[in-house]
């Protein structure tokens, strides 16, 4: 006797994600300049910068690329806290780098050099 057995196997794809800015800051200065603290801007930094894939670890790059750009991101909480990202860019896609730990590094996309170079003018 021959038994035939139908089986289907589904599976689904997540790629990990890096969540850099953890919760809702009230503020974030670019390269210790000017303090923004609009709600909108702030969530649209969130989102630039959370939820990529983690930078490939231990990978050395040494591109010496025109146009390399390196800015520091520092978000304030209302409890005081503070968490700074570095952020990379001129070799292909820009690094996310958290100061608060060891290899902590995410891939970010254009929309986050774009907020960067559109960042809001300084109060008068």
């Amino acid at each position: 006797m021959l038994v035939a057995v139908a089986t289907t196997l589904s599976l689904t794809h997540s790629d990990a994600t890096v969540t850099l800015v953890p919760g809702i800051p009230s503020a974030v200065s670019l390269d210790g300049g000017y303090v923004v603290q609009d709600s909108a801007f702030i969530a649209r930094l969130l989102h630039d910068v959370n939820g990529h894939p983690p930078f490939p670890p231990n990978t050395v790059s040494s591109c010496f690329a025109n146009g390399f750009r390196a800015y520091k991101l520092r978000f304030e909480y209302s409890n005081g806290d503070q968490l700074t990202i570095k952020v990379s860019s001129g070799c292909g896609n820009a690094i996310l780098i958290a100061d608060y730990g060891p290899g902590v590094m995410a891939r970010a996309e254009q929309a986050l050099m774009d907020d960067l170079n559109d960042w809001p003018a300084t109060s008068p």
